[in-house]
């Protein structure tokens, strides 16, 4: 029995360091073969494109708003790397959204892309509307990645999107005014300078202008709005860029020695086990 129980011990000791072993050589290849970013950033430009709302709904009269826009890719940003099955790292770039209502942030997203997935609609929910008249505005933050040493250590290419709308809300006829703005873009550099942005920088501001509303087809929309009316816009809130998702390969040295840890525990556990047993057994027969 005694030697039953040592060779269960022995089989689970050996089983829990074989899959240690994989474990390691799983990391060890990753390590290896790090995210193969190219040598110089693709610079596809994004879509981004705000959607008339429609020019009759009954959420008007409950002073609520859902703005649809779309972020789409180019199709040459469609490439990752398959991180040990866990997931895919992209490695021609990635996005970040935000949006403001009167200047104020009311929604922010990072995108890093999911695999043969190049279009992104995103809804935004605008509630409690009291004021005549709004200025909502989307900005997009693209990077593109590219490495310049053997380490594929990431550097970014940005470039700023911006679109703008203005729109009034009509509770009583369920109508909607509704007008946007051209998209602007700014990017960076080209050729790069000496000194490339810090990953975690906030995106540079890109200039805002001044939306002309006008009215739909809709004939109940017939009434003007005069620039005096527009509540003044508030200072911008500068975004905080979210931090990159961290990668499989950076976990290596906490989890190898935690692997290590943990085994130890069941071993000594088991032993543990086995002893107790032992023991009321050997009560039981005396």
């Amino acid at each position: 029995m005694a030697m039953g129980k040592k060779a269960f011990i022995a089989a689970v000791t050996a089983s829990l360091v074989l899959i240690s072993i994989i474990s390691m050589q799983a990391f060890r290849v990753a390590l290896a073969n790090p995210v193969p970013y190219p040598s110089t950033p693709n610079t596809d430009l994004l879509i981004l494109h705000i959607d008339s709302p429609e020019n009759y709904s009954a959420t008007y009269a409950n002073n609520t708003l859902s703005l649809v826009f779309r972020v789409v890719e180019p199709p040459s940003w469609n490439f990752y790397k398959d991180q040990l099955g866990l997931f895919y790292e992209p490695i021609v770039g990635d996005f970040s959204v935000w949006v403001y209502l009167d200047g104020n942030l009311t929604f922010s997203r990072q995108n890093q892309g999911a695999y043969n997935q190049l279009v992104y609609d995103y809804n935004v929910i605008f509630a409690d509307l009291t004021l005549e008249q709004y200025t909502v505005k989307v900005d997009v933050c693209a990077r593109a990645f590219y490495t310049t040493n053997a380490n594929y250590s990431r550097s970014y290419y940005k470039t700023n999107m911006s679109e703008t709308a203005l729109f009034k809300l009509y509770p009583d006829s369920k109508t909607i005014l509704f007008s946007t703005t051209p998209v602007s873009v700014v990017r960076d550099p080209y050729p790069f300078p000496s000194a490339i942005p810090s990953p975690s920088s906030n995106p540079s501001p890109t200039p805002t202008p001044s939306p002309t509303l006008t009215p739909t087809e809709s004939a109940a929309l017939t009434p003007s709005l005069s620039p005096t009316n527009s509540p003044t816009p508030q200072p911008t809130t500068e975004p905080t860029q979210t931090p990159d998702r961290p990668k499989i390969v950076d976990f290596a040295p906490l989890l190898i020695p935690g692997t290590i840890i943990f085994l130890a525990i069941i071993v000594v556990g088991l032993l543990v086990y086995f002893k107790k047993r032992r023991e009321q057994d050997e009560k039981k027969t005396n």
